[in-house]
C-alpha cells in the first residue's frame, strides 16, 4: 500500500478524481500513550471523506492525527496532497 520514497515496486498513475497523499513519519508516528496513529489511522481518516479536495484531505488527515495524539505531536509533520481533476471539474471552473 504505502512505501517510503524510492522503494516503490510498481509505477502507479492517478486516475481522474484520485488523490495522492504525501506525509512525513511524524504523521504516522503520532501517539496516544503507546498507540501509534499509523497507516491504519491515516487510511481511516482519508476514507471518511467523499471526493475531497487535496487541501481538505491533507487538513482532515492532519486533524485526525492531532485528535489521536490529544493535540501533542512529538515530531515535525509535513502533509501534502494532490488531486487529479476530473474532466467535468475542469469544465465547471
Amino acid at each position: 500500500m504505502l512505501h517510503p520514497a524510492g522503494t516503490a515496486r510498481d509505477a502507479r498513475f492517478l486516475g481522474e478524481g484520485e488523490c495522492l497523499l504525501l506525509y512525513t513519519d511524524g504523521l504516522s508516528e503520532a501517539r496516544c500513550g503507546g498507540r501509534l496513529f499509523g497507516e491504519e489511522g491515516i487510511l481511516a481518516a482519508a476514507l471518511q471523506l467523499s471526493r475531497p479536495t487535496a487541501k481538505d484531505l491533507a487538513e482532515h488527515v492532519l486533524d485526525a492525527a492531532l485528535r489521536h495524539a490529544k493535540g501533542v505531536l512529538r515530531d515535525d509533520v509535513a502533509v501534502d496532497a494532490a488531486r487529479l481533476a476530473r474532466s467535468s471539474d475542469a469544465s465547471e471552473q
